[in-house]
């Protein structure tokens, strides 16, 4: 819903939405009020290093990005990340809860 009045704000959004779908990304859009974009790409199950180059769009749809950007005169980075599957959870405890036949995740 905010995207068409950031769009006139941002001139790169537009360029970029563009180029990153072009370049087969799933999806692409502006990170809350902005000026951030984000671009959601999928490729084989598992992780990303163990996957074919051809199961993998997220460097091209990178580099798409950056050019698109560019070409509106606006300079930036890109951070390619994966999702996390586990999400948050207790990394360290004094005194730990983990002992005797009960252990929870990182031995806590």
């Amino acid at each position: 819903m905010h995207q068409p009045q950031r769009g006139a704000i941002y001139k790169h959004l537009d360029p970029m939405i563009a180029a990153a779908t072009a370049a087969g990304a799933a999806c692409c859009y502006l990170s809350g009020a902005g000026p951030s974009v984000l671009a959601i790409t999928t490729g084989a199950a598992g992780d990303i290093f163990a996957q074919r180059e051809k199961e993998r769009v997220d460097r091209k749809v990178a580099d798409a990005m950056i050019a698109a950007a560019e070409q509106v005169g606006v300079q930036g980075q890109v951070f390619i990340t994966e999702p996390s599957l586990t999400g948050a959870y207790v990394a360290s405890v004094e005194p730990p809860f983990s002992g005797g036949l009960v252990s929870y995740r990182g031995d806590v």
